[in-house]
């Protein structure tokens, strides 16, 4: 062996000892990171950056903008997806400080921005003045930080765009913008259906929500009176609302995600057994109440409370500040908790246990001096966010092989149980009720039962889906009788060939009842509300007056189809037109001898009355004709 060689092997073992001590600096600075960053939200993609690493085999230098876009690629990640990037970023910066040898300043991969000129001072204090003045109406509460920040970068990309187009404008205020310049923008956005801030196609809407943010600060300056003109009040802004859904899922296949790998969790260690018992109990805490996917990662143990239960355990489920409501605000909904106890129980078990296991504390939350401990929680011990939980949901579709048509998400758990409550025959207000919606056509919009389960309602309701049996028939003479008065109804169509076959049977049904014996016209009765206007009574007083005069036999009720009492209008105007003891003193002049002198002269049979209770009620022209008598005899 020759001394070049020698001293090539030296030269490539002292490389594999250098490469070796890299790789052993970039994974500690990597578990430094993890440890720095635990509470962070970067955490949740940790082990993004770690496949980097070593898909590098731990080079730094190697890491760049190519290298990440052909793992987006075989990822099938879309563009948008920056999370890593974001993570990646976050890491370099960290090792930069730590060991700046293997960290060099351009291990960081910048972000796409074509906007980088920040709004002037004068006009962050003008956007800012007017958002902090302005309070939500629906949560009572000023906007939240990330739609203040996402107003002030619609309004760099405003800005940027004049700017760019009039090199020599000078933009200071909002006030500075005029009505040509919101016409060429909003056109300019629509036309090239790119992003301003990344330049890459985007959807209409998240172009309209640019502008719309842009004009809420405009309208809002205008309602202040710190603006004098809104220049976008004449530009319209378009929105495609996604059509109603027309589909949920059914309750087996509810079942399935709820029970997913339930028969496999012997075979599971600790850990999957959490994550898999979380999972199921997740989607049945949305499913039984119907929740929004932001209410299940926020509901807590306190939001269950066992004092307010009845006997057959039906009871609230609270949900507080739901739909970016305020913390204060709360919702209850009442539902049978049988099932959603028996889940909770099961999933609480082997959360104790992991916890205990692991070392880990579950996460705790102080709202208005009032701790509150989440349902939920990450392997980690942190709380979840409702991106971790669509992504859940999306595992647990492809745990079962429930294919949904694009664009569904876990919001389709809650048209689904909506739609199930009102097939189960759930009363409508009831479930508007849980819904929890601001008017009954948005709970309305969320049924979606197929049309087999919409014709069963309704022959439910009207007791169409009865089959025939010989309990409910008439007895022989009353149905030859039905009989023959049907066969002598169709000889008034045998003639005439055009009509159908349905007007033909309701006609044959108007004739059979006209035949009835008790048959009476419908407008011939008074219903109970009409009779107590026709009496001026009170309701309880109305029930009262009927109550006696049905038992002495003076009126006649009759039941309608859907159960409601009629009275018939000739009794009742007759007994409006009588007049009781109090008026007819009154009338008659006896002031003061209310109580006696009319009921007195009833006693001596001088005049007839129709007593009810302890009132008499006698008829006018009787009155009329026994004083009129008594009179002329006292002028003679």
């Amino acid at each position: 062996m020759n001394v070049a060689q020698i001293s090539a092997d030296v030269r490539t073992i002292g490389m594999v000892k250098e490469m070796q001590d890299s790789k052993t600096q970039v994974i500690n600075v990597f578990d430094e990171w993890c440890k720095e960053n635990e509470t962070n939200r970067v955490a949740n993609y940790q082990n993004h950056v770690k496949n980097f690493l070593r898909l590098s085999n731990y080079d730094i230098s190697k890491i760049d903008r190519g290298f990440l876009k052909k793992i987006w690629k075989r990822k099938n990640w879309s563009e948008r997806y920056i999370n890593p990037l974001t993570a990646w970023n976050n890491f370099c910066k960290f090792g930069a400080t730590v060991n700046p040898a293997i960290f060099p300043t351009n291990c960081i991969i910048e972000k796409t921005h074509l906007i980088k000129d920040k709004l002037p001072t004068i006009m962050t204090q003008e956007i800012q003045s007017i958002i902090e003045t302005h309070i939500v109406r629906s949560t009572c509460a000023k906007l939240r930080k990330q739609s203040q920040d996402k107003i002030h970068q619609s309004f760099e990309a405003l800005r940027h765009f004049v700017i760019s187009s009039e090199v020599s404008r000078n933009i200071n205020s909002i006030e500075d913008f005029t009505e040509n310049d919101a016409i060429n923008f909003t056109n300019h956005l629509y036309t090239s259906e790119k992003s301003p801030f990344t330049g890459k196609k985007v959807k209409i809407n998240s172009l309209s929500a640019i502008l719309g943010d842009i004009k809420r600060i405009y309208k809002m300056g205008i309602t202040q009176r710190k603006l004098q003109v809104n220049i976008f009040e004449k530009i319209p802004i378009h929105m495609f609302k996604i059509p109603k859904r027309a589909f949920c899922l059914s309750i087996e296949q509810i079942e399935k995600l709820r029970t997913c790998d339930i028969d496999k969790l012997d075979d599971m260690t600790l850990e999957k057994k959490f994550e898999q018992m979380r999972n199921n109990t997740m989607i049945s805490v949305q499913y039984e109440p119907a929740l929004r996917g932001d209410d299940v990662v926020t509901l807590c143990w306190e939001d269950l409370p066992k004092h307010e239960r009845s006997s057959s355990n039906v009871g609230p489920v609270v949900i507080r500040g739901g739909k970016q409501r305020q913390s204060i605000h709360e919702d209850r909904i009442y539902i049978p908790l049988d099932r959603l106890d028996a889940d909770l129980y099961r999933w609480k078990q082997i959360a104790d246990e992991y916890c205990r296991v692991k070392k880990i504390t579950p996460p705790t939350l102080i709202i208005d001096d009032k701790e509150y401990h989440p349902i939920f929680f990450s392997k980690k011990g942190k709380q979840l966010s409702p991106a971790s939980y669509i992504h859940i949901f999306t595992k647990q579709l492809r745990k079962t092989k429930i294919t949904l048509p694009k664009g569904y998400k876990t919001h389709i758990v809650r048209h689904s149980r909506i739609t199930h409550w009102v097939d189960e025959g759930f009363p409508f207000e009831k479930v508007h009720e849980n819904a929890r919606h601001s008017d009954l056509k948005q709970t309305w919009d969320y049924f979606h039962s197929n049309p087999k389960k919409r014709i069963e309602a309704v022959e439910k309701v009207y007791g169409l889906n009865q089959k025939l049996t010989t309990s409910l028939l008439p007895q022989s003479g009353i149905l030859r009788k039905i009989i023959e008065l049907v066969i002598s109804a169709l000889k008034f169509y045998e003639n005439d060939k055009n009509i159908p076959n349905k007007v033909i049977l309701s006609e044959v049904i108007n004739y059979v009842q006209k035949k009835c014996i008790d048959h009476v016209p419908a407008d011939l009765f008074y219903t109970f509300r009409e009779v107590m206007e026709k009496l001026n009574l009170s309701r309880n007083q109305t029930y009262e007056r009927l109550k006696i005069l049905k038992k002495k036999e003076i009126i006649t009720i009759v039941e309608s189809k859907n159960r409601k009492k009629l009275y018939l209008k000739s009794e009742i105007d007759y007994l409006s037109s009588l007049l009781n003891s109090r008026t007819a003193s009154v009338v008659f002049g006896y002031k003061e001898k209310v109580p006696t002198t009319i009921p007195g002269l009833v006693q001596k049979g001088l005049i007839k009355s129709l007593k009810v209770g302890k009132l008499h009620y006698f008829e006018p022209q009787e009155l009329i004709g026994y004083f009129y008598t008594k009179n002329s005899r006292i002028t003679r």
